[in-house]
């Protein structure tokens, strides 16, 4: 696929200089912008992706059980297979790009460009993101004959819980094909990660339209599953619910970071069993992204 690029600039609200005396206060220097762009993701993004996933899900109770953060494996496992697939032609691998410039210095909007290029900034990578393009209908035909089929799972990293990684992926897969069928062409979102400390700016959304835009521009469906707390935005892009999957999730394969009052991290603690539940999502192909989301 090209690089797909698409940029958003966000300014802070500007203060009022106010004057002191009679005096007019001098004009204020132009704001600082950051400026998010989409992209398509490179390998050399992986380890940043896979920060940004661990980060994102460290409060998720499932996450937590399949890939335990203190298991050096896990990350050898998240980096070797988003290498491999990476190499799917029906997969797009997206990434948002944060930087700040002054729109009042020359050159300043090409700044993020020149040091990606370099290869000195994979930090400024805030979120990412990946989607599945449409199956051709024989093809897909040929792979989900039967929605209750085994379904083919990768080996799970080692020391972690693979009996819940079996039952629960095993269980979303067999989900997809029964709510999909066989010649329901479709964009499927699989995975979308948004580093913590850059929530709420808006990256998630631009990583969730392009997308719905392109599935808008094929005239089909889109499909993703969900956590609860992430349904609202996806429900602002069109998805609804059409069904959900739950499991309990041991308190034993559930350990956080334990975090003191200065924000220091001290280890891992266990947390309490819960129940956890996964929202089936489905976008019809009449909908149309939001204006301004």
């Amino acid at each position: 696929m090209g690089e797909a690029e698409t940029a958003v600039s966000m300014t802070p609200a500007k203060t009022d200089p106010g004057t002191v005396g009679a005096t007019t206060a001098a004009p204020l220097p132009p704001s600082p912008q950051t400026r998010l762009t989409v992209k398509t993701l490179l390998p050399a993004d992986i380890p940043r992706c896979v920060d940004i996933y661990l980060s994102a899900f460290a409060g998720n109770a499932h996450s937590l059980a399949c890939f335990p953060r203190e298991n050096p494996s896990v990350r050898r496992w998240w980096e070797d297979m988003l290498r491999e697939e990476m190499t799917d032609p029906e997969a797009v691998f997206l990434k948002v790009e944060a930087c700040l410039h002054h729109p009042g210095a020359a050159a300043a909007a090409d700044e993020c460009e020149k040091k990606t290029r370099k290869g000195d900034k994979r930090e400024d990578i805030i979120a990412f993101a990946k989607w599945n393009r449409p199956k051709a209908i024989a093809e897909a035909a040929d792979e989900e004959h039967d929605a209750s089929a085994a379904v083919l799972l990768p080996a799970w990293p080692a020391g972690t819980d693979a009996r819940l990684c079996e039952k629960t992926f095993g269980e979303w897969a067999r989900a997809h094909r029964r709510l999909m069928g066989s010649r329901r062409r479709h964009w499927y979102l699989e995975m979308l990660a948004t580093d913590p400390a850059h929530q709420g700016r808006g990256a998630g959304s631009l990583l969730l339209r392009h997308g719905c835009e392109r599935a808008d521009g094929d005239g089909v469906e889109a499909y993703l599953e969900a956590s609860p707390e992430a349904v609202r935005m996806y429900e602002r892009f069109g998805f609804r619910e059409v069904d959900r999957h739950e499991v309990y999730v041991a308190s034993g394969n559930v350990k956080r970071e334990k975090v003191v009052g200065n924000g220091t991290r001290v280890g891992v603690e266990e947390d309490d069993g819960e129940v956890y539940v996964n929202v089936y999502m489905i976008r019809p192909a009449t909908e149309r992204c939001p204006e301004g989301a």
